[in-house]
């Protein structure tokens, strides 16, 4: 796998992030010199777009991460294009995509398109299957990530007031 110069792009919700976009993003970051990572949230999410966007920053620190307000046609790759070259200021030379809508996004902003585990090979696993059950799919989720969905409860007290049985 050769590395091509330049930037590389990747635009989703990573609604949550989990290990399937990790790999996609590992795989862009490994083929471009530099990679921003484009999270669209909406209104009502949860967990919500600034989250998702710094477990990314974190998990990837060597990525340009990049939030926006998704308020367009998700069809529509002609306007989802033009809007990501407003974002990132310049057009990049290739997009990294897991779906079939990469090929004609590409197409409009006038770059390659790589698709990258399409068939869920390597990484088993979608956001949706996390939202519907995020400890099913535990093992596909970073420790930021986990750290959402995990729930701390601390039992105070004092010598024998029975924190150890309700424990």
């Amino acid at each position: 796998m050769a590395q091509i110069t330049g930037h590389g792009l990747i635009v989703g919700k990573f609604y949550p992030p989990h290990r399937g976009h990790k790999y996609l993003i590992d795989y862009g970051t490994a083929r471009v010199e530099h990679l921003t990572v484009i999270v669209c949230q909406r209104p009502g999410e949860d967990p919500p777009g600034p989250e998702r966007a710094r477990w990314l920053a974190e998990i990837h620190p060597q990525v340009r991460v990049i939030l926006i307000d998704d308020v367009y046609d998700e069809k529509d790759a002609r306007v989802w294009a033009e809007n990501s070259i407003r974002f990132l200021g310049y057009r990049p030379d290739v997009v990294f995509s897991s779906e079939d809508y990469g090929d004609e996004f590409a197409m409009h902003l006038g770059c390659l398109h790589e698709l990258v585990d399409k068939g869920r090979i390597a990484m088993p696993v979608s956001g949706t299957a996390v939202r519907a059950d995020p400890f099913a799919h535990w093992q596909f989720l970073d420790p930021p990530v986990r750290a959402w969905y995990a729930f701390r409860v601390v039992l105070g007290g004092a010598e024998s007031t029975g924190k150890t049985t309700l424990a």
